[in-house]
């Protein structure tokens, strides 16, 4: 069992009393770790040992503690008086050991210093290649090959020269991290913008006649002939007997080869630890195949998989979408076994199988993205005719998942399938602290209520950037549940200031350390005409400019407003960024309270660790005094943003008396 350990009965080598047969023990380490009962130790229990080395910074303790006095005279214990002490560095396995850990710039200071330390370190610096046209034309075969086994990590930009030219000789069977990238820059223009188009426009429910469009997405014959550059790929996997990370994306020169070398790879047992695949168009049975074959497969990453019905064909496919609901109801469900997998991230997932059940068991983190659903799913179609069934999504177990994102695309999401997806996915997680839903998404109460009943003890971190459907009492609720809370990012609705007021109760997220929520007082809610705040001595549309009018009519109002969310704030005294404007584009709404004195400015005295301020649309009303104020009071304090265009000569103003008073209080210390 090599290794490094401490030789410490404190640190636990009275465990180690099985290694009988040790050779060899060899010490790097101060010596108050070793002392005469450790040696005593190693007398008794390890008969075998003929020679322990050690790196001469201690004395050499063994030496003097394995005299005969030690023992009885009928100990049967034999005596080795051996013992030397060698610097590790002279001996080149220690040398090599140590250069796998040194990066380029302490290789080349070890080469340097002589020849036998030259010939041990000058191997590292292959262990990174990135072979590509430039690298060909400064380097020979015969020179790579030559080196070849000291490969650790080989990136493939060129792997068509690479493969045909046979550049991989029988020794390069070390690489642990294999990556197949073509390098777009060496096709012509052309070739190098149809795939480009081909790489982004990857929608299964988006058919196009035009020349860029995929092909069609159905699993391909069994007698389909065989790729060459998918036989040497596999073959360049098969040679490496250490390989634990592989990266590809073959489909952006040729989908025949990728799709070839796809199967080739689900079929191939390996022992492989992180895979990253692109544009992958297999069935459930054949990814199933990849992991049952992938024993030691932690992280998947899929960018663009399109997930197939076995037996499907295009026309299946278009019958499929025009069948009845009676025949999807009736339709066999798959199960899709991410048996050890610990972190899954699907981006561009595609798939024409509606009834599938996703299973994992071990997966700590979830990431999707671009998540469709089948086509005959979509709105205005079966759903909308049979709208009595109860689910619409996949079905996902993974009771141990700790992080969910969801990122989505650009379009607006509707229906039901993503949100029973995402129901699904919180009803099996137990144990979910950071939950993102950062995408054009209506969230809806059934998601919400979901994430606030089952997950408020375990959430650290909450993002809903760009996404819409909370209301402002779910919004608080967050705040009033989530007791562990590090991190939360409201959505694009709003936290009304009457809900400060309807609903008292303290903030429970003491831990917070950044808040970015979007704020508005209600009365300036109501005058712009926000959807949801009606106050009867509201401005009609016509008045929403007329802010001044707002603030005399219901000056009471906005002042019990900002003073409870200026109390509410003071309790979270780890905060170290605050953001009340919220994300995404900026409306006419004037959102946030008033960061000056005269609001209440000087309870938030607690924020002693405050270094970040966004600050929107109150800017006129802060001068000197509050720069002075928050440089006393937030003295880590030194980023101030202003999220509008407008108005900067106020802004610019401000930020000059808040740098003139850093000056002074320096100047004061």
């Amino acid at each position: 069992m090599p290794g490094s350990y401490k030789l410490s009965l404190r640190c636990g080598l009275n465990r180690l009393g099985a290694f009988k047969a040790l050779k060899v023990a060899a010490v790097f380490y101060p010596g108050s770790f070793f002392r005469s009962t450790e040696a005593k130790w190693i007398i008794q229990h390890w008969n075998s040992v003929v020679l322990i080395k050690h790196t001469g910074i201690c004395p050499p303790l063994f030496c003097t503690c394995t005299s005969p006095s030690h023992f009885s005279s009928n100990s049967t214990h034999e005596m080795h008086h051996d013992a030397t002490i060698t610097d590790p560095l002279t001996l080149p396995e220690i040398r090599i050991h140590i250069g796998q850990f040194l990066d380029t710039r302490d290789i080349l200071a070890c080469i340097l210093v002589c020849h036998a330390w030259a010939k041990d370190f000058s191997g590292f610096l292959w262990s990174t290649i990135t072979f590509d046209k430039a690298i060909q034309e400064k380097l020979t075969k015969d020179n790579f090959q030559r080196h070849e086994s000291h490969i650790r990590k080989l990136t493939l930009l060129d792997h068509g020269s690479f493969l045909d030219d046979a550049w991989a000789g029988a020794y390069c069977n070390n690489v642990s991290y294999l990556a197949i990238f073509p390098d777009l820059t060496a096709l012509s223009t052309r070739r190098r913008l149809l795939l480009l188009q081909s790489m982004e426009a990857f929608h299964l429910a988006e058919n196009t006649d035009t020349e860029t469009a995929e092909p069609t997405l159905h699993p391909s014959s069994q007698d389909e002939e065989q790729d060459p550059t998918a036989v040497k790929l596999m073959r360049l996997v098969e040679q490496q007997y250490h390989l634990r990370g592989l990266s590809e994306n073959c489909a952006a020169v040729s989908r025949i080869c990728s799709n070839d070398f796809a199967k080739r790879l689900c079929r191939h047992p390996n022992r492989l630890v992180h895979l990253h695949l692109s544009k992958w168009n297999i069935t459930v049975p054949e990814l199933n195949m990849l992991i049952l074959n992938s024993p030691h497969l932690e992280g998947l990453r899929f960018k663009g998989l399109v997930l197939l019905t076995p037996g499907s064909t295009q026309d299946s496919t278009e019958e499929s979408s025009s069948s009845s609901t009676s025949d999807s109801i009736t339709a066999p469900r798959h199960l899709l076994q991410f048996r050890q997998i610990r972190r899954l991230d699907l981006q561009t997932f595609h798939t024409s199988t509606p009834l599938l059940e996703i299973d994992c068991p071990e997966a700590v983190s979830i990431q999707l993205s671009g998540y469709d659903m089948p086509e005959y799913f979509s709105p205005g179609s079966q759903r909308q005719q049979h709208s009595s069934r109860a689910h619409y999504g996949h079905i996902w177990n993974c009771p141990k998942s700790r992080t969910l994102l969801y990122t989505g695309q650009a379009k607006v999401i509707e229906g039901p399938e993503l949100k029973d997806t995402l129901t699904s996915i919180l009803q099996s997680a137990h144990q979910l602290s950071k939950i993102v839903l950062a995408c054009t998404l209506d969230i809806g109460s059934g998601v919400m209520s979901r994430i606030l009943n089952d997950h408020s003890s375990t959430l650290t971190s909450l993002h809903f950037s760009y996404s819409t459907g909370l209301t402002s009492s779910q919004i608080l609720k967050v705040l009033t549940t989530c007791r562990n809370l590090v991190e939360f990012k409201g959505s694009e609705d709003y936290l009304v200031g009457q809900q400060l007021l309807l609903d008292p109760q303290p903030w429970v997220c003491t831990h917070l350390e950044r808040l970015r929520v979007r704020f508005g007082l209600s009365t300036l809610l109501a005058g712009a005409g926000y959807p949801g705040v009606q106050l009867d001595y509201a401005f009609g549309a016509s008045d929403q400019g007329d802010y001044a009018g707002v603030l005399l009519s219901n000056v009471e109002m906005m002042h019990q407003e900002i003073q409870a969310l200026y109390g509410q704030l003071s309790r979270l005294t780890q905060l170290t960024v605050l953001d009340l404007s919220g994300t995404g584009s900026m409306d006419r709404i004037t959102r946030g309270i008033p960061w000056t004195l005269a609001a209440g400015l000087d309870q938030l005295s607690t924020l002693t660790n405050l270094e970040t301020l966004h600050v929107t649309d109150w800017e006129r009303e802060m001068g000197s005094m509050e720069a002075e104020w928050m440089v006393r009071h937030w003295p880590r304090l030194d980023n101030l943003y202003n999220l509008r265009d407008q108005d900067l000569a106020p802004w610019r103003k401000f930020l000059r008396l808040f740098k003139e008073a850093k000056q002074s209080l320096v100047q004061e210390i």
